[in-house]
């Protein structure tokens, strides 16, 4: 069996996301976020479990930052919570959040540990929501000031940027499956949310370089690869519909502006309506691999719906290429 190595550049790190692992919810100005709300909703967690407390790093980060610096990591990828700084989504701005995370970043580089900064890991201040959230166009201006201030603050110090963590995640996982805060269950939503976010992506990179930040910028899409579980034509289509709502629904407009032909008529054959996706390319850097997986796409004969089915117990055919990959894509899209 063929050996593979790292190479001796590989920087090995580890990554956290600030509802996670801060806690302090309510503490030092902080304002509520979508997932404050959406865990105290009876049934939507289990247990009832919520980030309260979580792992106390607010209180705690220079302990965890010992545990790193112990581990011999070199990265350390980690999220500010917007409703921390501006805990009504703008307008005036939270010091206290601010200067948690100058302590956080100084102690950081003190221990010989590169800060890696996700600006938007899922928790949208609640004031935000309450006015459409993602849905809501004005929710691309809120996100770009908050990206300025923090761009600002850390230039110099923090030289790897990420703007969203998954926007699949974001827009279906949360909009159309429900599975996650704000937990609707409506596809329009979904496509809505995930287009903003998309162009909110592309504004900050486009303010990140107009500012002359130092460092790299991009985002993290989580990409799946799916094939179909028989040679029907059907479960082809499934497996290609599936590939392209993970993939191609946003890998194509960071990369060339526009979406995919064939989900634009699948989606508006369910009657959705849509924006024009003009974007202008910025060629990548660097890239990311987080993680493996692959499932299998059968479309149902009695609903025709796409479902997943366990590798498992249902693949019939080697696959030895890692397919679940999350990748960093230094680059920038955004609407004119």
């Amino acid at each position: 069996m063929a050996r593979l190595y790292f190479p001796e550049d590989f920087v090995w790190g580890t990554a956290t996301a600030s509802y996670q692992i801060e806690g302090a919810y309510n503490e030092d100005g902080r304002g509520p976020s979508i997932w404050d709300t959406f865990s105290k909703t009876p049934g939507k967690v289990a247990n009832g479990d919520n980030g309260d407390a979580a792992c106390d790093s607010y209180h705690r980060y220079e302990e965890d930052i010992a545990l790193l610096k112990k581990l011999g990591v070199k990265a350390y990828r980690f999220s500010i919570a917007w409703p921390r700084l501006y805990p009504n989504g703008t307008g005036e701005l939270n010091a206290q959040g601010l200067d948690y995370y100058r302590r956080v970043v100084d102690a950081l580089l003190a221990a010989g540990i590169e800060p890696c900064v996700t600006l938007y890991h899922w928790d949208l201040p609640q004031a935000l929501q309450d006015k459409g959230g993602w849905e809501n166009r004005e929710t691309i201006e809120a996100f770009t000031r908050y990206a300025e201030t923090v761009f600002r603050a850390f230039d110099g110090k923090i030289k790897q940027w990420i703007t969203f963590n998954e926007t699949w995640c974001v827009s279906f996982l949360s909009n159309w499956i429900g599975a996650h805060a704000p937990g609707n269950k409506d596809l329009q939503t979904a496509l809505t949310v995930a287009h903003h976010c998309m162009v909110a992506h592309g504004e900050a990179v486009k303010l990140f370089r107009k500012l002359g930040i130092q460092g790299e910028i991009g985002t993290t899409h989580n990409l799946y690869w799916w094939e179909p579980y028989t040679t029907s034509q059907e479960d082809a289509e499934a497996a290609r519909r599936n590939r392209g709502v993970f993939n191609e629904w946003f890998m194509q407009p960071t990369f060339k502006g526009s979406y995919p032909d064939f989900l634009v008529d699948w989606f508006k054959s369910k009657g959705q309506r849509f924006r024009s996706c003009r974007a202008t390319w910025r060629p990548f850097r660097k890239r990311s691999i987080s993680s493996a997986s692959t499932t299998i796409a059968e479309a149902s004969a009695a609903t025709r719906r796409t479902k997943e089915i366990s590798i498992a117990r249902k693949c019939r055919s080697a696959l030895s290429v890692p397919t679940w990959i999350g990748m960093c894509i230094r680059t920038g899209c955004t609407r004119f």
